[in-house]
């Protein structure tokens, strides 16, 4: 495009801001002001169509028609990508799931013990814009999806598509994630009531697995019920080891003065069902007798629909989606994935809900310079600029009323983090659902964050 059909860009995207703030005013003559500047708003929307010389998109075609964009996965980087590109009447999205609702994954550990929080981080996925279809991606080709729908005697339905995006997460043992028999929020809420009953129900907790979720579990465990015994199990001789060293400490004090049972440095053999509980054989042959086990453990990325479709070349041994440094899955220029289930070599970045969101950002600028031909952007310059990366953000929740805040090396321990992970938790559920005021809320924090704590790439990641 040329500098002046920039210019019109900009000036349409601030008129555009302008106006959803002045829609929010209950004063009469903010309401005319903001109609006015709405008619402005198209008027410069329609002089940039207009006068702007489309280029050739690397996609032959779609500019007589509008952009097929399929969205497999609604977590935070299909629902970030979808939330982008919506907006954009060049694209027709179809977002594809195995339930019909969206939860905010790092918030359910609370719903061991409080099933009722559920409502509060989860919402319904509206039916249409995007088109939502409720099923199982089966296999994925260059081109089409294949899914299986979860309304009963559909057969398959193949989805055709200019670009894909592939958010299909990553999966855990038991009900941290959602299986597939939990399609509709009525069964994952049901799912949290019988799993908070087994919890009260229990004398003995074992939880495997001192990384984030692990530690989020049993301190959610030991605050609500400190009656019970639990212990952490992990080979690491420290809690979140991908944390600094100053929150590693705090995790571990906090666990020791409530009596978690820290089994650090240890192995553990097998895990078999006796009687009504478990056994679980540590690697020096003592037993664990316990009521409940949670593997907090592995989390294998959801990437089955590749293994047998042209794109499962680009598979590493562990099953993650590698991709070049434009988000692309090797092999294929139409196909991006994000999140979980993909590998980006050059940063190895720690997975979580504000690096998927993140990746889904690139994603969607880079569709939009896919469709109009322009040169993509890179991970992470194209979020933060030239040589450097996404800073590392991180909260760990320690109950309700405690926790870790971490912002690359800067440690913020006690009531203020937990603070930190409510207010999180509020706007990036806002957010999803496309509240203005968590979504202004979000995007000044995250806009603050990457132009204040954005880090320079270490030697090698260049």
């Amino acid at each position: 495009p040329s500098p002046t059909s920039g210019l019109i860009m900009i000036a349409g995207g601030v008129i555009d801001g302008v106006t959803l703030s002045l829609g929010f005013g209950l004063d009469v003559a903010d309401i005319l002001v903001g109609i006015i500047l709405s008619v402005g708003s198209f008027a410069v929307k329609l002089v940039r169509l207009l006068s702007s010389v489309v280029p050739q998109g690397l996609i032959a075609g779609i500019t007589e028609r509008k952009t097929r964009v399929a969205i497999v996965g609604a977590s935070f980087t299909g629902f970030e990508v979808s939330n982008i590109l919506k907006r954009d009447k060049r694209m027709q999205i179809t977002l594809i799931n195995e339930k019909d609702y969206f939860e905010f994954t790092p918030g359910v550990l609370r719903c061991f013990v409080e099933p009722d929080h559920f409502r509060k981080i989860s919402f319904q996925i509206p039916r249409m814009n995007p088109q939502l279809l409720v099923g199982h991606a089966n296999s994925i080709s260059d081109d089409t999806v294949s899914v299986q729908p979860l309304r009963s005697g559909v057969s398959e339905e193949t989805v055709p598509f200019d670009v894909c995006v592939l958010a299909l997460g990553s999966s855990y043992s038991g009900v941290i994630k959602p299986g597939k028999q939990e399609p509709t929020l009525h069964d994952r809420a049901r799912t949290w009531q019988e799993a908070s009953k087994e919890v009260k129900a229990a004398s003995t907790i074992v939880v495997l697995g001192a990384g984030l979720v692990g530690v989020e579990l049993v301190g959610e465990l030991v605050c609500a019920h400190p009656e019970k015994t639990v212990y952490l199990i992990d080979r690491s001789k420290e809690p979140c080891k991908e944390l600094p060293p100053r929150a590693r400490e705090y995790i571990q004090k906090w666990m020791n003065a409530r009596g978690v049972q820290l089994l650090l440095g240890t192995s553990y053999q097998a895990i078999d069902k006796k009687g009504a509980g478990w056994a679980c054989t540590l690697g020096d042959g003592s037993v664990i007798d316990a009521d409940l086990v949670y593997r907090c453990m592995g989390a294998p990325p959801r990437s089955e629909p590749l293994k047998a479709s042209p794109l499962a070349a680009s598979l590493n041994p562990r099953g993650c989606i590698t991709v070049t440094d434009t988000l692309q899955v090797s092999g294929s220029e139409r196909v991006f994935a994000g999140g979980d289930v993909m590998l980006h070599a050059k940063t190895g970045e720690v997975k979580s809900g504000w690096t998927a969101e993140n990746n889904g950002q690139l994603i969607a600028e880079n569709i939009k310079r896919l469709v109009e031909g322009r040169e993509l952007l890179t991970y992470p310059e194209g979020i933060v600029g030239p040589g450097k990366r996404i800073p590392e953000m991180c909260v760990v929740s320690l109950g309700k009323h405690d926790g870790v805040f971490v912002l690359n090396n800067f440690v913020l321990a006690g009531s203020i983090a937990a603070i930190a992970k409510w207010a999180v938790e509020w706007t990036l559920v806002g957010k999803a659902r496309c509240r203005p005021l968590a979504s202004a809320l979000m995007g000044m924090g995250e806009s603050v964050i990457k132009a204040l704590f954005s880090k320079a790439q270490p030697p090698g990641r260049q």
